[in-house]
């Protein structure tokens, strides 16, 4: 779910599904300028492990080829997001 038409907005990260709802920076924008939503309706573990905002990073599943950096910045930004948000699926 995108967060549109009513609907939760959820991401994943590492399998495990968040409910990110009511979050100003995760709802969709208008104006062109990219936002977080970019995240939302899909796993986007190999974009935040990458620190990258582009759908091409958001579009990739593959977690197989990080480096041992890129890993630990996966895992920061799981555990600051399930300490943050409530898990709704996995």
């Amino acid at each position: 779910f995108d967060g549109r038409g009513g609907r939760p907005a959820l991401l994943a990260v590492r399998g495990r599904v968040l409910d990110v709802s009511g979050e100003p920076m995760y709802a969709p924008r208008d104006d062109g300028r990219r936002s977080y939503h970019v995240f939302v309706a899909r796993d986007a573990s190999r974009a935040l492990a990458t620190m990258r905002l582009d759908d091409d990073a958001c579009a990739s599943l593959r977690t197989d080829d990080l480096d041992d950096e890129q890993l630990s910045t996966l895992a920061q930004w799981a555990d600051k997001l399930e300490a943050k948000y409530a898990l709704v699926g996995v």
